[in-house]
């Protein structure tokens, strides 16, 4: 397995047994277990309510057969999608992760758990996802990773199927945004590792022009962009809303 790629599943994997909800929804406040778990668990009825109303709106289409939470964590999301589709598949790289997810929602007998041990999608069938949702994790992810599971998001949509994903652009405007920029990346990562140590969550970002070519070159099409408020003011951030190219 690639180094580089273990090395991503082992820091999940320990975020996973030391805060897991914190890992996932990072608020300050809530460090060190803080998170109260219905609290944490209710953003994600209210996030995909929210998603999932506008997906029926300009995608009312989509099917409601199965959906893939990527990044799933401890089953946040997939929890919330499980009320809206048949049967709900989340995939995580962390074991600890997958253990907690499957413990939160054995009420929840529509949803299903894997553990992903490789760098793309591979146990999850071409063509048979109706809805592909990732919020707050290919910004975890360092390219060529990212690249490649965007692909994949594209390679497992059903005909009418409907990808929907948050990445990061670039640096943002403030003053916080400016230094990501100037200061070389070496020095950042030096000063992070100094400062947060094992807490530390490495940001990586993929310019919006070069979303939409690894869209295209995987047989897809950017359907639809738009600007996120990210709640770290450093980055610029956008939810990109894909289909198969032909698709209606």
């Amino acid at each position: 397995m690639d180094t580089r790629f273990e090395q991503l599943r082992r820091t999940w994997d320990q975020f996973g047994e030391r805060d897991p909800l914190w890992a996932i929804l990072s608020d300050p406040k809530k460090r060190r277990n803080r998170w109260e778990l219905e609290s944490f668990l209710d953003t994600g009825r209210r996030e995909i309510d929210e998603v999932l109303a506008a997906v029926g709106c300009s995608f009312p289409n989509v099917p409601r057969t199965c959906a893939l939470d990527f990044g799933c964590g401890v089953g946040r999301l997939s929890r919330a999608l499980s009320a809206h589709f048949d049967r709900v598949i989340g995939i995580d790289v962390a074991t600890s992760m997958i253990r907690r997810a499957q413990e939160l929602n054995t009420d929840r007998r529509n949803c299903e758990f894997k553990l992903n041990e490789r760098g793309d999608l591979g146990i999850i069938a071409s063509g048979s996802v109706d809805f592909v949702y990732s919020n707050l994790v290919l910004q975890h992810i360092e390219r060529p990773y990212s690249d490649c599971y965007i692909r994949e998001f594209v390679r497992v949509l059903s005909p009418r199927g409907l990808a929907v994903f948050q990445e990061l652009d670039r640096p943002g405007r403030s003053v916080a945004g400016l230094l990501t920029r100037l200061i070389p990346g070496p020095v950042a990562e030096f000063y992070r590792s100094a400062r947060f140590g094992r807490e530390r969550i490495r940001m990586h970002a993929i310019p919006a022009e070069q979303i939409h070519l690894i869209v295209q070159g995987a047989g897809g099409r950017v359907v639809r962009q738009e600007p996120l408020d990210s709640a770290d003011d450093r980055w610029k951030s956008n939810l990109y809303f894909v289909r198969r190219s032909g698709a209606d």
